[in-house]
């Protein structure tokens, strides 16, 4: 019985390791309609900003049409089967609803603290000088905002960084990187500053790192590893026309310091503002975004492979996922799931107004069956 019991175990085993994992293409999306409340009133939100920490996807701040700008933050719960998100769960609120509307490509997390790189407004503002951040407590509800130092003082400026459409970033070498965007007494800026993040989540002081290659509007940006990706938006002023198809890579350092922002030969397969960049272990995805002129949304869903033993990004291709449900995303958001698998993109705008939606991808990780070599023992 001993040798019978130990001989199904090691075929349990055997099966159960005889598979492995790899991305699979993006076969389809679904629309799922009304992810925030609709009674009393519609809060579909745009230009709010969100990350996925666990179960959750954490929906925080932007602008809707009973709020204007909102200090509403919304936590739905992912289901890991289906991949649905669930009913929206009010969650602590930010500080105030004068500043937390453009959050896009602004928000990052560890697995147990959300960060926010300054904040934007329609009115009343002014724009925000410093980092807002709360940890997360044990049953995914937010324990409380709390602000960092002020951001020290822009390139030639007596005025601290306060970037609007900005870039946030969470590296695996326990550092926030907060970078470009437009400010309050500023146009656009260059700037990019670091601050460790201290045992407990708090932050350390903010240290200037390597200036952006020009100033950057509505940058799209990922990590990977010790590694920043990001594409720059609309380059040198708020024109769109001179949104780019460029991609740079700045490699980062134990001690928080940064290399420099190498541009890619692997450029993008269209000039483009108001991207998202979602990374999937070694995947890069550009999700969404808008054409310069009239700003009109797209359907894009471009990836490209990271090496991270060269720090370079590969080609570009639109032809391997589905593109996004028709017309496309603007002043959105995008996220991963772990536990799902599948790509969220959130807080959607279309020419047509604010929409409730999320789009949800296929799985991406899907099993695959690779050779194992076993020897069984009596």
């Amino acid at each position: 019985m001993k040798k019978l019991l130990f001989f199904v175990c090691i075929i349990v085993l055997a099966i159960s390791l005889s598979y492995g994992y790899e991305i699979a293409p993006i076969s389809s999306w679904t629309t799922q309609e009304a992810i925030l409340p609709t009674l009393p009133n519609n809060l579909g939100t745009q230009m709010a900003g969100g990350v996925i920490v666990g179960d959750y996807l954490y929906f925080i701040g932007g602008n809707n049409n009973f709020d204007g700008d909102t200090a509403r933050v919304w936590r739905l719960p992912i289901d890991p089967v289906t991949g649905a998100l669930g009913t929206a769960i009010a969650d602590t609120a930010l500080p105030t609803a004068a500043n937390f509307c453009y959050l896009y490509e602004t928000i990052d997390a560890t697995a147990d603290h959300i960060y926010i790189s300054g904040g934007g407004y329609n009115s009343p503002g002014p724009n925000r000088n410093v980092a807002t951040y709360s940890a997360i407590n044990p049953d995914g509800s937010l324990a409380g905002w709390t602000e960092s130092a002020i951001f020290p003082n822009a390139n030639g400026s007596t005025f601290p960084y306060d970037p609007e459409l900005g870039g946030g970033i969470i590296c695996e070498n326990g550092y926030l990187y907060c970078f470009g965007g437009d400010g309050e007494n500023v146009l656009t800026f260059n700037d990019c500053f670091y601050a460790q993040i201290n045992p407990g989540g708090s932050l350390g002081a903010w240290t200037r790192g390597t200036n952006l290659p020009n100033t950057w509007w509505f940058p799209a940006v990922c990590s990977i590893g010790n590694y920043i990706i990001a594409q720059g938006g609309i380059y040198d002023g708020k024109t769109t026309t001179n949104s780019t198809d460029k991609v740079h890579v700045c490699q980062v350092n134990p001690d928080g310091s940064m290399g420099a922002w190498v541009e890619q030969a692997a450029k993008l397969p269209a000039t483009v503002y108001n991207l998202n960049f979602v990374a999937v272990r070694n995947i890069i995805y550009a999700l969404g975004g808008r054409l310069p002129g009239v700003g009109t949304e797209q359907v894009y869903c471009w990836q490209a492979t990271f090496d991270p033993g060269t720090g370079t990004v590969g080609a570009w291709s639109n032809a391997i996922d589905a593109q996004l449900p028709t017309p496309g995303a603007r002043y959105h958001d995008a996220a991963y799931s772990p536990e799902s698998r599948r790509l969220y993109v959130f807080s959607i705008r279309t020419a047509a107004g604010i929409t409730n939606q999320a789009f949800i991808s296929s799985e991406l990780i899907a099993p695959t069956k690779v050779k194992a070599d076993w020897n069984i023992y009596e």
